[in-house]
């Protein structure tokens, strides 16, 4: 069971044994998840340190069995263990098409809010469909448009809306990359494949400049 613990003063660690015996071996964090691989060799109680957001909730996704003797006597012997499970779980995700994958993810999430990279979707139809499944769920839909919350571009929003430069009437915007090495030799990079990126680096990254004139001009 998790029980929420306020905090007078900012914690210096993610995560804190407090009882029992534990090892915290790794920890993965995000704005929407964080996984943390821990070693429990009885009964503990752990401590994460964190904000507090209405409808978390927390999940045990595997036991990972240590080596007779334990982990901290054939360190070895655990790693082969955990590499070995990481991999079983990627062999499954290799499996799956990208779509897919995306599907399983945004269900797994939708508890939490859905949080995805652009392109959205590799179509119109398909930016719809989530759109709709998150309401139907009633949990929020962000698309990874960060620049929105850059310094730099809120300085550019506020002098334009301040009137600095005067009304914008018109603006220019150009966008130039050259392909790299593995753009010409690797027909697997995701960036150029259409049936994973859509239309390719323009819905990568050139996307990012008509969102951010969206935000800043409206």
């Amino acid at each position: 069971p998790a029980t929420a613990m306020w905090q007078k003063e900012i914690p210096k660690t993610h995560l804190k044994v407090i009882k029992g015996e534990a090892q915290i071996l790794s920890e993965n964090r995000s704005n929407i998840r964080h996984a943390y691989i821990i070693n429990v060799k009885e009964k503990s109680y752990l401590k994460e340190n964190t904000y507090y957001f209405p409808g978390w909730e927390l999940k045990i996704d595997g036991i990972i069995k240590e080596p007779i003797g334990g982990a901290h006597t054939y360190p070895e012997k655990m790693f082969t263990i955990v590499k070995s499970e990481i991999k079983k779980h990627l062999n499954k995700l290799k499996l799956m098409d990208p779509q897919e994958r995306i599907e399983k993810r945004i269900n797994k999430f939708c508890s939490m809010g859905v949080y995805v990279e652009k392109p959205m979707a590799l179509s119109y139809k398909e930016c719809l469909e989530m759109v709709e499944f998150c309401e139907q769920m009633n949990v929020p839909l962000f698309v990874a448009y960060y620049r929105r919350a850059l310094p730099r571009f809120l300085k550019i929003k506020s002098l334009i809306e301040d009137g600095a430069i005067g009304e914008v009437r018109c603006v220019n915007t150009r966008l130039r990359q050259k392909p790299n090495e593995k753009d010409l030799s690797q027909p697997e990079n995701w960036r150029t494949n259409p049936s994973i990126a859509g239309c390719g680096y323009f819905c990568d990254m050139g996307s990012h400049m008509i969102d951010i004139l969206q935000f800043i001009l409206g």
